[in-house]
Parts: C-alpha cells; structure tokens; sequence
C-alpha cells in the first residue's frame, strides 16, 4: 500500500516485482541527502548499494524497507528505513536525490509520509542517521512545522538534534 501523496509525489513501497525495473532510475540518483560528504556519486556506487539494500529489506527479521519517491517524471528518489516496532522508532537511513539543488520539496515530501507511514506502523518518533546532511534538509526541517518526531544523528553529535528546534549556543 503506498504512503499518502504529497504535492503530486508519492512514496511508494519498493517491491520484488518493480525492484529489476527500477534498479537503473534508483541508481541514477546521484546525491546522498544525509551524507554530503560523497557529493555525487557514480552508478556502479549505487548499484552495488542497492544490491546490499535490496536483499536485507526482504529479510523479515531485519525490518528494513525500501522506498522510491516518484514524480510526475518517474523516480525522483529513494528511501531506506528501518522499524523497530519494540522501541517504536523509525530510521532513516539512505536519502537519495536526483540532483542537489532544487530538492526542498522532495525533501519535505520525504520526511512528512515517512513520519505518517512510521506513525502507523506505531512508532512515535523517528531518526535521520545523517552524518553529514545536506544544508537543504536541515532547512527544510526548521522550517516545517516542528513535531517532535524526527531527530538528526550524526557521528560526530554527542546527543540528537530535534529537527525544527533552534540551535542555541
């Protein structure tokens, strides 16, 4: 079942049957929203990335699943995250983009079906794992309505950041 639609763009379950087909435009995606630190990232990269991924997701016991974002021009991203239902926490783990600029919206798509989806799956509060997110993400969640869902976590934090709370020294 997909995740409700947002301005037109979808995050939709990436299944068994779609994996073969979608695996060139998924690889094709070339900017790592939560780790700028790769910059731009070549198709054998992703590949092979998405080789490792495909396989875990269909692992019950790993509890990772795997999203494509689609457009009006097909696939505009693509989303990893794990649910520990235990906990009730929900992980971001892999934000693929198209292009760097220009990715407000498919950023701010991202994060509210993916807490919508997290929330009904029972989790009540959810992780970016960004080591190095890109400007735009950080933007994009002070400026959306904070909801005390998601955190970013880096390595090099001591503690998360609540996405939308201010950075006071």
């Amino acid at each position: 079942m997909p995740v409700p639609d947002f301005e037109g763009m979808k995050l939709e379950p990436l299944s068994v049957n779609e994996y073969s087909q979608s695996m060139g435009d998924v690889a094709a995606l070339q900017w790592d929203a939560l780790n700028s630190s790769e910059f731009k990232v070549s198709k054998g990269e992703r590949i092979d990335d998405l080789k490792k991924l495909f396989p875990q997701s269909l692992n019950v016991d790993n509890h990772l699943k795997l999203f494509v974002l689609r457009g009006e021009h097909g696939i505009d991203g693509f989303v990893a995250m794990k649910v520990d239902t235990g906990q009730r926490l929900g992980t971001l783990t892999h934000v693929w983009l198209s292009e760097k600029r220009h990715q407000a919206g498919e950023l701010a798509e991202i994060l509210h079906t993916s807490e919508r989806h997290l929330r009904s799956l029972g989790c009540d509060s959810g992780i970016i794992n960004a080591p190095h997110a890109m400007s735009t993400l950080e933007r994009v969640g002070s400026r959306t309505e904070p909801s005390n869902f998601w955190t970013f976590q880096s390595g090099e934090e001591e503690s998360p950041e609540i996405v939308g709370e201010s950075r006071g020294k």
